[in-house]
This record gives structure tokens, sequence and C-alpha cells, in this order.
């Protein structure tokens, strides 16, 4: 399953990216469907499974990653985490969200 960035948006398409290519300034994923989406910016994010081990063991917020806020604090407020473990709340919608580093 392929998501656009902003997981507040109600689309996800069903399709996964083929092939993505430079038109311009712009880029273009063509889809396995044949559909194509133009972007400014494409993020690819690839098979990263966060140990989230040590902040269950403390009792912090966990889904797929440690729960942080948009200070990176957890539930547990002397605490913060970053990086691919963490998972931010959305601006807006408020849904956990996990920005991978590449």
């Amino acid at each position: 399953m392929f998501r656009p960035l902003g997981r507040c948006w109600p689309d996800v398409i069903q399709s996964a990216p083929a092939r993505i290519e430079l038109d311009g300034a712009e880029r273009v994923v063509t889809l396995t469907d044949g559909t194509q989406l133009r972007a400014d910016q494409v993020l690819v994010g690839i098979g990263i499974t966060p140990n989230t081990a040590l902040a269950e063991a403390m009792g912090l917020e966990v889904n797929d990653g440690v729960v942080v806020d948009e200070r990176q604090q957890t539930s547990n407020a002397a605490v913060f985490a970053v990086g691919d473990a963490a998972r931010i709340r959305t601006a807006g919608c408020g849904e956990v969200d996990r920005v991978v580093l590449l």
C-alpha cells in the first residue's frame, strides 16, 4: 500500500510505485496500474521496524514506534524520542505517523 504524504488524506492509493522519473523540476511517480502522480518532492521509506522494547518497559505510549508530540516529547514529560523509532502526531488531524530517516 502506498500513501501520499499527509496521512490526514482520506485517500489511500491501492497500487504500488513502479517508477520515479524526473520531468523538468517535477518528479513523476508511475504506479503499477499505470496512474501517474506529479510531485515537487517524493519521500521513500523502506522496511524500518522500530525497536520499542525499552519504551514499552518504561510504560511510554507506543504505536509502531514511540508516540511523540511536535516537540518530540513522549507520554512521559521527562522523556523525548527522535529518529526512526519516534511517531509524531500529525498537525491538524492528530493522527500518529512515523517519519523515517534515510
